[in-house]
């Protein structure tokens, strides 16, 4: 997702939302942060943290994990917006980059001997996590 983002970045080149305010118009900017006014478009943090969420998601497939995961992943973008270093638009570009980026990632890992044992060990704590004997009135589903 980081090559792709920086390629976009680099071929538009668009304007980040503090050019667009005046000073103290607007209250949430990181004081004393120097940052490009430019290569806004897409988010880059918001790209990584969708494709670590994507990753987790495939990895683990604990649905309580899963939407952790989203929750943590949509935070990074909005908090992209909310400091006003990123425009809605860049943020779920960034998004659809990180969510698709995720897939030939898992691929190229997946057929890769060492990391396949890795994600083989994963799983199998993740089905640890679940208890044998979940007591009553509780379903368990696998």
């Amino acid at each position: 997702s980081g090559i792709a983002v920086q390629i976009i970045k680099n071929l538009i080149n668009s304007p980040r939302p503090k050019l667009f305010f005046e000073h103290g118009q607007y209250l949430f900017f990181i004081d004393n942060l120097s940052l490009s006014g430019y290569a806004s478009f897409p988010s880059g943090h918001t790209a990584t943290a969708f494709a670590i969420a994507t990753v987790s998601m495939l990895i683990l497939k604990n649905k309580k994990w899963n939407l952790s995961f989203l929750i943590a992943a949509i935070l990074v973008g909005y908090s992209r917006i909310y400091l006003a270093q990123h425009f809605l638009l860049d943020v779920l570009t960034g998004a659809l980059i990180g969510t698709i980026a995720a897939f030939p990632a898992m691929y190229l890992a997946s057929n890769s001997k060492g990391i396949k044992n890795s994600f083989n060990k994963l799983r199998r704590i993740d089905n640890d996590m679940v208890p044998s004997n979940p007591g009553p009135g509780i379903i368990q589903t696998n």
